[in-house]
């Protein structure tokens, strides 16, 4: 029976590998409506805290949470923080986007697939 469920809990894994994809993705911040930061990200099958880059104190970092699904976080590194924003990147229009924000600055970052 045991070796029953180590069999499906395998295949399962496999099965869901397997349709995890690479992702080629345009990364921008923005600062008070100034970029920041733009780079591009390779985030490769099931990649997981691939940080892309820092800017005004918080790190930015991209995870492959699931089939098409990608996790962007922004962490403030100078407070206690973390913010994320999840979305299905299925075409060339799909995006993830995260916006923060306070009296003193609104911080965006959007990750496009290329």
């Amino acid at each position: 029976m045991n070796s029953l469920k180590l069999i499906l809990a395998l295949g399962t894994l496999l099965s869901t590998q397997a349709f995890a994809k690479d992702f080629n993705l345009k990364c921008t911040a923005k600062y008070n409506a100034d970029k920041v930061l733009e780079t591009e990200v390779k985030l490769a099958n099931g990649a997981r805290g691939v940080s892309f880059g820092e800017a005004e104190g918080f790190e930015f970092i991209l995870t492959q949470s699931g089939e098409n699904t990608v996790e962007l976080q922004a962490l403030n590194i100078l407070g206690e923080s973390r913010s994320y924003a999840t979305a299905q990147l299925s075409n060339a229009s799909s995006y993830v986007e995260l916006s923060l924000w306070n009296r003193e600055f609104i911080m965006e970052v959007r990750c496009t697939m290329l």
